[in-house]
Parts: C-alpha cells; structure tokens; sequence
C-alpha cells in the first residue's frame, strides 16, 4: 500500500510538472483599430480563444486606444484545449468587469478564473460596460486528466 501511495504521489507531482502556460497578447496580433472581432479565432499553441458578440448589441473589436480588444455586455469569450484548463488570467489595460462563466469559478478581484475544463465560456455581465483585454494567459495540462487517472487504475 505503501508503495502504491508513493507512486500516486510522484506520479501525480510529475503530471503537475506537465503544466503548460501559453499568453495571447492582443496588442501584438497587428490588428488596426476599430477591427470588429466577432467569431475571430486565435490559436496558441495547444489552445484557442475565440471572441463573440453573443447576445450583445456591439461586436468585441480591437482598439489602439487602450491597446487591447474592448469586450462588450453579452459577448462571449470561449477558450478552449486539447487538456484540461486549470487556470485562465487577463490583463486588462482597463475596465475590469465582471464575466459569467459556464465552468469552473471566476474572481473579478484577481481576474483569473480556475476549474478543470477543456472548454470555458466567458460571457461579459449585461449591463457592465465593456472591459478592455490586452492578454490572456492560460494554464493547461500538457497530458490529459482521464490518461493520468487511467495510469494510476493500471498500476
């Protein structure tokens, strides 16, 4: 038993070793101002955001001013991966606002949303303004939550 014990704990500090963190930045893509970004998609390495204008009235669009996208109330931001997402970071050039999301927990405090997820919708709360995002920095297994279970149940 005690053996097993240790394997699960090296095995499961390893898979914590495996977390991989990519960042979009925004204000690097080259986009002009006033570009409307609904359904404009960017991958990152394993990962992809994708903007949306949801059920919101104004479309998300980059600006120079404030160099970032501005996300309006009722557009969605979707980020998505291969693995399991456990962490999710913006930096706002300004106007934090709140965000629903559909998984997971997120703090408006410390604009970081945590879960387990491999897809995590962000829908801009009605009413807010809008928020203006330079980066998104996400945090994402490099193996698969179900691969290191299945390991684990084989040993």
């Amino acid at each position: 038993m005690r053996k097993f014990l240790s394997f699960i704990t090296v095995f499961l500090f390893a898979g914590s070793l495996l977390a991989k963190e990519v960042t979009v930045d925004y204000s690097t893509k080259g986009y002009k101002n006033q570009t409307v970004l609904d359904g404009e998609v960017v991958k990152s390495s394993d990962v992809s955001i994708t903007l949306a204008k949801g059920a919101g009235s104004v479309a998300p669009a980059y600006y120079s001013v404030g160099t970032g996208v501005r996300v309006y109330s009722d557009n969605t931001i979707t980020v998505s991966a291969e693995t399991s997402i456990t962490k999710i970071t913006f930096n706002f050039t300004q106007n934090s606002k709140n965000f629903d999301v559909n998984k997971g927990v997120y703090s408006k405090n410390k604009a970081t949303w945590t879960g387990s997820a491999r897809s995590v919708v962000f829908t801009a709360v009605s009413g807010s303004g809008h928020n203006r995002i330079q980066s998104i920095s996400i945090t994402y297994n490099e193996v698969d939550d179900e691969t290191i279970i299945t390991i684990i149940k084989d040993h």
